[in-house]
């Protein structure tokens, strides 16, 4: 089989990076990290013209070091650091007095950053963080900016996700240790804005941690479009181990509905894997990828009561076909704005990105080579931690790099739709981020409501990092134009398919009308078209298999976005 694969030897280098670049080198010489011999300015950019390692030369460093300073960079460009955000685009919260470790991220409506992760004391405990725009603690969150949560008899827990809902009170799921040995349950945690447990949510003071008497390892989760919760992982018994996905209900008690709370999906195939990332469809069917036993990466469908998909894969199971190796793995998953699935990990050492039809598992043509891409960044190992798509369609790919066998870096790479890169960020579609000569290590990316993009990694100098890009990409549903003049809806509420969506466009524009859950992600796109200036009436069909509830239709068309809630009865 034959993969759409990439290799990028070459990095955006902005002044900063330059420096610090230089900086490495001169300092590090042991490494032999001499990649540029000649700098060269690309689209606003300073970039090598060629990155083959070399020995050093004292003059030609003073030369680029003189141009450095010499030569301004010319405008914003995409992919370079946002220097009104930390310091210089970077901020760093220090987190060796707790030992914090970030497991994932997510960004509040208002573009504010949550992490969560685990705090490494002796006994491990799970912690959640959030920053302010600017980069810095939230000190009205919480305790100066962190949560802890440690259960009284000091057994570990931890923080595996995070997402924030729509009225700023925070989810994060985990799993949570009972008797300091084996007995692991599923754990969730509902957190209200201001970093206080929500009283109103799970079995004990807005905490739920529900499992049987075996081990259940929980990994990530995620919140559904109809506002109920998810996780995966696997469950031990003693004699078998098998994959798990649990799901609560709205207020975070197991949902009985979902095949009594917790799927086994102990197949014969299944026994020995686990699942490690899920989303889920406005329908209530849930998407997990994973593994089995023998390290084939595996794709599951569930249907909204628990049962395999019958039409998807093999009764449900999905075997990706691609070669078994023992460093393998599937990280995340996410529904496109089409419906599609978007996959990403790592395969023989290399980013893996691949592209799904939801309904039966098969790979999309169009995406890369027959649903596949791969990317060599440094020529050493790659894994691509975190996948997100934008409104636009374009995607971006946090993962994480090895420069040298010995050095890992953190990579962003912006793809089109269609799995190719994206040039116009960074250089040949990536930018890279390395902490002071040490290992970084990707978490995860997101978009705030200006359309810059953040990114979060760690350190192993227990430094949390979050970096900020500037991109010319529009997300969410938040724009201060609006799209369109006189916006009205009808029927709202509605009991049917069918809506109309009347508006007013002052000149010509493509008009594009997406469908978005509460949570602020993207469920379809319903209309995509050029339209005259003028009154206008768009007879509009909203997706099968809706579930009742609260919905966002966002409007967007060269002028702006504008914003309204549906209500399906």
């Amino acid at each position: 089989m034959r993969y759409l694969s990439i290799r990028l030897v070459q990095q955006q280098l902005d002044g900063l990076q330059v420096a610090n670049f230089i900086l490495n080198v001169v300092e590090n010489t042991r490494r032999s990290f001499g990649y540029a011999s000649v700098f060269r300015l690309v689209q606003n950019k300073i970039c090598p013209l060629s990155l083959h390692q070399q020995p050093l030369n004292k003059s030609i460093i003073a030369a680029v070091i003189a141009f450095i300073y010499c030569t301004p960079l010319l405008g914003q460009v995409e992919g370079n650091y946002d220097m009104a955000y930390g310091n210089g685009g970077v901020a760093l919260i220090d987190g060796t007095l707790q030992d914090l470790y970030v497991e994932e991220m997510a960004i509040q409506p208002d573009g504010k950053l949550v992490l969560a992760g685990y705090a490494n004391y002796a006994e491990r405990s799970a912690f959640l963080g959030r920053l302010n725009l600017d980069g810095s603690l939230d000190s009205s969150f919480a305790d100066n900016g962190i949560f802890i949560y440690d259960q009284t008899d000091g057994y570990e827990n931890y923080f595996q996700s995070v997402e924030v809902l729509a009225d700023g009170k925070i989810i994060a799921t985990g799993r949570l240790n009972n008797d300091g040995l084996l007995d692991w349950n599923p754990l969730i945690v509902r957190l209200n804005p201001e970093g206080t447990l929500d009283p109103s949510f799970g079995t004990e003071n807005g905490i739920t941690a529900f499992g049987t008497e075996y081990e259940e390892q929980m990994y990530k989760g995620a919140v559904t479009p109809n506002g109920k919760f998810i996780a995966t992982g696997f469950l031990d018994n003693g004699d078998e181990r098998f994959p798990i996905i649990c799901r609560w209900d709205e207020n975070g008690l197991p949902d009985a509905s979902f095949d009594d709370f917790m799927v086994h999906l102990n197949a014969p195939e299944l026994i020995g894997g686990y699942l490690y990332n899920v989303a889920a469809d406005a329908a209530g069917n849930t998407y997990a990828i994973g593994a089995t036993e023998n390290n084939e990466l595996l794709l599951v469908k569930t249907t909204n009561a628990g049962a395999p998909d019958t039409n998807f894969g093999d009764n449900g199971i999905y075997l990706l076909d691609v070669p078994i190796g023992i460093t393998n793995i599937l990280y995340d998953i996410k529904l496109t704005q089409s419906g599609d699935l978007l996959i990403c990990g790592n395969l023989e050492g290399e980013l893996l990105i691949t592209k799904r039809n939801a309904e039966t598992g098969a790979p999309i043509s169009s995406f890369g080579d027959n649903g596949t891409v791969l990317i060599d960044v440094w020529g050493h190992y790659n894994s691509a931690r975190d996948i997100l798509e934008l409104p636009d369609g374009q995607i971006i790919i946090t993962g994480s790099s090895n420069q040298t066998i010995s050095l890992t870096s953190t990579v962003i790479l912006k793809l089109n739709e269609d799995g190719t890169p994206n040039p116009d960020w960074g250089l040949n579609g990536i930018v890279f981020f390395e902490f002071d000569g040490t290992d970084t290590h990707s978490i995860g990316s997101g978009v705030q409501p200006d359309g810059k993009i953040v990114s979060v990694c760690w350190s192993h100098l227990n430094q949390l990092i979050a970096v900020r890009y500037l991109s010319e990409a529009v997300s969410g549903i938040a724009n201060n134009s609006p799209a369109v003049h006189q916006l009205f809806l009808s029927p709202n509420p509605t009991n049917s398919r069918s809506i109309f969506l009347e508006y007013e466009l002052q000149r010509p524009s493509k008009i594009q009308v997406d469908l978005y859950d509460m949570l602020g992600q993207p469920i379809s796109t319903i209309l995509q078209a050029g339209r005259p200036a003028g009154l206008h009436t768009e007879a509009l069909e909203l997706p099968k298999g809706l579930s009742t509830g609260s919905y966002l239709i966002r409007v967007e068309s060269a002028f702006g976005v504008s914003t309204m809630r549906v209500v399906v009865e």
